[in-house]
């Protein structure tokens, strides 16, 4: 059973509607990474950073903290389904399908007008599989981490060199339950100061670590030498 608590930021008009009529209202376009429907974060944090961009490219001579209080909502709700109804592209079988898939429309831009005109983004492949393939019929929502800030850790030798990001995106409204909107004010201060962190940067301490080992035969980035020559 898929059961979670998950997290979505607005703009708070959209987000009172959508807390009256209990029902979330629907992103569209191929440019939305998961294709059309209601995205949610797994984590607060990111439902926060979502909402403190668009405050900050919309007012940017305002107090950002007033501004993104009267102007910005985080909403939380319930989304359950069972197991099997979920397109989890962090799942072999279902990346697999999601990649023939964009083989399949590449070889079709060849010959289409109108792909021709669009980039084969995530979005454009997952609403061709849901719209043209009926994957609608069997899937309620699509999830997917997605990878930040891979270029931080490129001075270091690590296997975990990125910072996850989990989006899911309903496709099915009606599993979406119980709507309710977060009070985030006292979090600000906390969310504000994770988001500082959230873009790694390698410790030159560490980097020197590194360049010693490096003459025993461990591989060092070059970016890593121009940082502590």
């Amino acid at each position: 059973m898929f059961n979670e608590h998950l997290y979505h930021g607005t703009g708070k008009i959209r987000g009172d509607r959508m807390l009256s009529n209990q029902e979330m209202e629907i992103s569209r376009g191929n440019s939305h990474w998961l294709g059309d429907g209601s995205y949610f974060f797994e984590e607060k944090l990111y439902a926060f950073k979502w909402i403190s961009d668009m405050c900050r490219k919309r007012y940017p001579k305002e107090p950002h903290d007033e501004s993104l209080i009267r102007n910005y909502s985080i909403l939380e709700a319930s989304i359950l389904t069972i197991k099997e109804r979920v397109f989890d592209l962090n799942k072999a079988e279902h990346k697999i399908l999601f990649d023939e898939v964009y083989n399949l429309l590449y070889e079709m831009k060849k010959e289409s007008a109108d792909l021709c005109k669009s980039e084969l983004s995530e979005g454009v492949v997952l609403n061709y599989m849901f719209e043209s393939m009926n994957f609608k019929e069997k899937y309620d929502i699509v999830v997917a981490v997605f990878l930040r800030n891979t270029t931080n850790y490129k001075s270091i030798n690590t296997r975990l060199g990125f910072m996850p990001q989990k989006q899911i995106c309903v496709k099915k409204q009606d599993i979406v339950k119980n709507i309710i909107d977060v009070n985030y004010r006292e979090d600000i201060a906390s969310f504000q100061q994770q988001l500082s962190k959230l873009n790694y940067n390698a410790p030159i301490s560490h980097l020197k670590t590194l360049k010693r080992n490096s003459i025993k035969g461990t591989h060092l980035h070059k970016k890593a030498y121009n940082m502590i020559k």
